[in-house]
């Protein structure tokens, strides 16, 4: 009974001792339970089915991925877009997904571990491809863009770099359907695009549209982490790095329509986490 007493007052002494040594690393672990923000309206990177209402897109299946790699219990969560940053600083969700591009004033807040790049292509009608054999040949043209965007900024900017005073004509657009249609009226010879969704919007039109060769302002795409979380950031690096050398990521790339210049392939292997100073 003595030996029973010491040993129980022993472990009583020792138990706090060890939680205190421990809880930091505990504390900075990444958890078994992962819930991921993601607001399903950008496709083909996040969505829903239409007949099903099923979360679908590349995010999805990256992220369930990602949950394979490194013993995840997954689960989603429906953010707005505008909730993504304060949903993880104040930990309603661990990391997100949703093609917000990694940029120093949004690294203030958390930190991003980068998986894909954007930027903008300029979609031509497949039957004018005669006409407009490079980017070049938009000069003087008049072009459609959604007028919310970074876009028509882009357009300036470019036009200004590479037409020489013939600058392209910029026609504001209400979003990229309503560019769509002023394509195919005729009242615009060319529309600016995300490259993200340039397949997959190349295929939706059946190849009545093509993308013109040449990214347009490249951008990278984060994932979203809790600053100072990092372990969980670097399950996602080492994950991203996996899947990449096992073929799994090209294939993600090639299911949901996007382009290889869309990847991150080189970079990745190394996947460094994006912080502020």
């Amino acid at each position: 009974m003595r030996y029973r007493d010491r040993s129980r007052r022993l472990i009583g002494t020792l138990l706090p001792v060890l939680l205190g040594l421990l809880w930091p690393f505990m504390a900075n672990a990444a958890p078994r339970q992962v819930i991921i923000g993601v607001y399903p309206s950008y496709p083909p990177l996040d969505m829903r089915d239409p007949e099903t209402g099923q979360l679908e897109g590349f995010d999805i299946d990256l992220a369930t991925a990602l949950a394979r790699q490194n013993g995840w219990a997954l689960t989603f969560r429906e953010i707005s877009f505008e909730e993504l940053l304060p949903a993880v600083q104040t930990g309603r969700v661990d990391l997100f997904f949703n093609g917000m591009i990694d940029n120093a004033v949004r690294r203030e807040s958390v930190d991003f571990v980068d998986y894909l790049q954007e930027g903008s292509r300029f979609l031509v009608p497949t039957r004018d491809l005669a006409s407009f054999r490079t980017q070049r040949d938009l000069c003087g043209k008049y072009v459609a863009a959604n007028r919310t965007t970074s876009q028509p900024a882009q357009i300036q900017k470019w036009s200004t770099e590479n037409c020489g005073g013939n600058e392209i004509r910029f026609y504001p657009a209400e979003n990229d359907s309503d560019a769509m249609i002023q394509l195919y009226e005729g009242r615009v010879q060319a529309m600016m695009v995300d490259s993200i969704v340039t397949q997959y919007v190349i295929r939706r039109e059946k190849g009545k549209i093509t993308a013109m060769e040449g990214l347009i302002f490249p951008q990278e795409f984060g994932i979203g982490v809790h600053k100072g979380r990092t372990e969980l950031a670097e399950q996602i690096r080492s994950g991203l790095r996996e899947l990449v050398l096992n073929g799994n990521y090209k294939e993600l790339l090639d299911k949901w329509g996007l382009s290889q210049e869309n990847g991150l392939d080189d970079e990745l292997r190394q996947s460094p986490v994006s912080v502020s100073p």
